[in-house]
């Protein structure tokens, strides 16, 4: 299997409908064109603005067009095992106002974080990040609890610093608001599917294997998968 890395999320890869997102905001812009141009004008200028979005849809919807998702894509139903235990640490943070400079300098430091891990931490199996109502979220796994503390305590690494700043701020004003779990996982004693997915999560991470479910009986259900199957 071959990891993506973390911060593809930014990248189209992962957002195989990001290039549709603008449609909204072009359309937008054509109504403020169109209240100070001739109505020929503005009608040009916003075809011209939705123009790239319209063809890459239409040549999508023939087969001519591939997004780079699809080129990652694992067909059929995966699922992620991994030798022995490991740590599920989640992290994320939120604005509770209007999102300022800070929050962009946080969201810097989180990416500077996953870069750094990817590199050379122990320890580190793989993380993705999510953006959602409730702000962002960092999923990362870990062989074992000493490993992940060892790091975030570590004064090189970016964790520390970035941590005392964000904690120093959420003293000072309830605008910022940051969390964090550990949760220890037995061996064994967790399930997965992934459906035509690209790697991602625990499927994403380091020493994972992805088995293929239809073409393994003993793992058709999700009791099977977690080693819950009643002995007849």
């Amino acid at each position: 299997m071959i990891r993506r890395t973390p911060n593809e999320y930014q990248d189209p890869t992962l957002f195989p409908f990001k290039w549709a997102l603008p449609i909204k905001f072009f359309i937008g812009i054509g109504f403020i064109l169109s209240s100070f141009l001739p109505s020929v004008y503005s009608l040009i200028c916003g075809l011209l603005l939705i123009s790239g979005v319209v063809i890459r849809n239409i040549l999508a919807r023939f087969g001519m067009y591939t997004d780079p998702l699809t080129k990652r894509v694992i067909p059929g139903r995966r699922h992620a095992i991994i030798d022995g235990d490991y740590v599920v640490f989640l992290i994320g943070a939120r604005p509770n106002r209007i999102v300022d400079p800070y929050f962009k300098e946080m969201g810097d430091s989180f990416e500077n974080m996953v870069s750094e891990l990817e590199k050379d931490s122990l320890g580190y199996l793989g993380s993705d990040s999510f953006i959602g109502a409730t702000g962002t979220c960092c999923i990362q796994y870990w062989r074992d609890t000493a490993s992940l503390n060892a790091w975030a305590a570590n004064p090189r690494n970016t964790h520390l610093a970035a941590w005392k700043k964000l904690s120093r701020m959420g003293k000072a004003s309830t605008d910022y608001a940051f969390w964090h779990e550990t949760h220890k996982v037995s061996a064994g004693q967790y399930e997965t599917i992934y459906a035509n997915c690209v790697p991602m999560l625990l499927g994403n991470c380091k020493g994972v294997k992805l088995v293929d479910i239809d073409k393994d009986a003993e793992l058709n259900s999700a009791a099977e998968r977690m080693g819950d199957k009643k002995e007849e």
